[in-house]
Parts: C-alpha cells; sequence; structure tokens
C-alpha cells in the first residue's frame, strides 16, 4: 500500500530536545494528573531530522532512557484519499536504553489535527482497525449482491468494480494486522519495538485538507509525555526526490 512501508534513511541536521516546564493532563479527559512534556523543536542539539530518499519525514529525539523515531510520508495528506479507509499512518520506532523494564503501549498514543478544531484522535487498535475492514468486505459483498439481483444486465460490471474494492481492502487488511506496532514490553535484552500506528480522519470537524496540515502527536512513557510538533510538508512547495526502486 502506498506510503507504508518500513522506513530507512540518512539523518540531516541538528534539532533540539525541550524539556517543557509546563504541564498538560494525561490522555484520558478524567485524569487530572499532570506530566512534564518532552517536546521537539528545531535547530537544536539532541535530535535529528531526515527527507529520506524514499519519500519520508523523520523526527528522532533521544532522552536519558528513550530513543523515538516517527516517520511520515511526504504524501500522507494525499495518500489518505485513495485508501480503503481513510487513515493517517506513522511510523514508530522505540529504543530502550534503560536498564529496568517498560512498556510501549500504541493504545495511549494520540493525534492532534492541529488546524481543524484541534481534534485529537487516539490510535486506532489493530484488532478493531482490522475488523472494520472486514466489516466493510462483508458490507461492500452485500451491496454487490443485492446490486446483480436488480440490474443482472450489469453482473460483469459490478462484480469487477467489487473484485477491485475486495482487493484493496485485502491488502490493507493484510498490513495492518503484519506491521501494526503493539503493545510490548521492552527490555535491556530486547530494547526496540517498531510498527506503525492509525489514527481516523473520518470526523466532522476535519473537514477538508489544507495545503500544509499541522499535526502533534503525544507518545507518552513512564512519566512524561514526548510530543512531536509536524507539519506535512514541513515547508511550503516542500518536495521530496524519491528513489526510485531496484
Amino acid at each position: 500500500m502506498s506510503g507504508l512501508c518500513h522506513p530507512t534513511g540518512t539523518a540531516r541536521g541538528a534539532l533540539f530536545l525541550v524539556l517543557s516546564l509546563a504541564s498538560i493532563p494525561l490522555l484520558a479527559a478524567k485524569d487530572k494528573t499532570s506530566v512534564p512534556i518532552l517536546i521537539w523543536a528545531a535547530d537544536k542539539p539532541g535530535c535529528s531530522f531526515t527527507r529520506g530518499d524514499d519519500g519520508k519525514y523523520r523526527y528522532d529525539v533521544r532522552a536519558d532512557d528513550l530513543e523515538i523515531t516517527i516517520a511520515i510520508d511526504s504524501r500522507e495528506v494525499q495518500e489518505i484519499r485513495r485508501r480503503p479507509v481513510p487513515v493517517l499512518g506513522v511510523f514508530a520506532t522505540f529504543h530502550y536504553q534503560g536498564k529496568q523494564t517498560t512498556n510501549i503501549d500504541p493504545g495511549k498514543l494520540t493525534l492532534e489535527f492541529v488546524l481543524h478544531s484541534r481534534i485529537v484522535q487516539n490510535a486506532l487498535a489493530t484488532g478493531g482497525l482490522a475488523a472494520r475492514l472486514q466489516k466493510d468486505i462483508e458490507e461492500l459483498t452485500d451491496q454487490t449482491e443485492h446490486e446483480v439481483r436488480k440490474h443482472p444486465e450489469k453482473k460483469d460490471e459490478l462484480q469487477s468494480r467489487l473484485r477491485t474494492h475486495l482487493q484493496e481492502l485485502t491488502a490493507m487488511t493484510e498490513f495492518v494486522n503484519s506491521h501494526s506496532l503493539r503493545s510490548v514490553l521492552l527490555t535491556p535484552a530486547e530494547p526496540e519495538s517498531s510498527g506503525w500506528i492509525f489514527f481516523d480522519t473520518t470526523n466532522r470537524w476535519i473537514g477538508s485538507w489544507k495545503k500544509q496540515e499541522e499535526f502533534l502527536l503525544r507518545i507518552p512513557f513512564k512519566d512524561r509525555v514526548f510530543a512531536f510538533p509536524f507539519k506535512l510538508p514541513p515547508e511550503g512547495g516542500d518536495q521530496i526526490l524519491r528513489r526510485r526502486p531496484q
């Protein structure tokens, strides 16, 4: 599926990890606990930013016990419209450097749509997204069978269209099941985990996309929150020259 693949690339530029003294509520609305936020910011030492030749923007932060890299396709906003289910995908890699154990729970990640009423969407559970895709497959099949009974003269056209849609839905289901980030326990022996995180974009307050979109990805970790503010594209008219497949 276009835009959804494992990221690679080389680092460029120097960026900074700011320890914000401000506090924000934790993800649950009823939770009044406040935690410090580690915010990615440009032009300071401590992190890295990459425009990869695979078409990905990468944002990397390093704390004392954890390194996180997120990768976003430069054409992600355009790709959303082409997917059977309109979701936004972020690829995340976690590398733990602590001496104890800690859990990464993708279900606690959130994405804020800054230019769309600051709507905050929770990451979609892998099982929930796969079930949604399966439901779409069943409903589309039933709908097509109904149309064929009403219009038997269009049987070939309707079934051909169904096969195309089913291939797209099935391919996305397989990708979600195979490559999504799972809840994982990081340890000194197994310190790394990576995978795709998906966010729903079908919210009535999100509406149509802007020429440049702004997002804020929040990743809770132990007693703090990592925050990645990013834009697509990062700069007006920004384009990545993609490496051609071998």
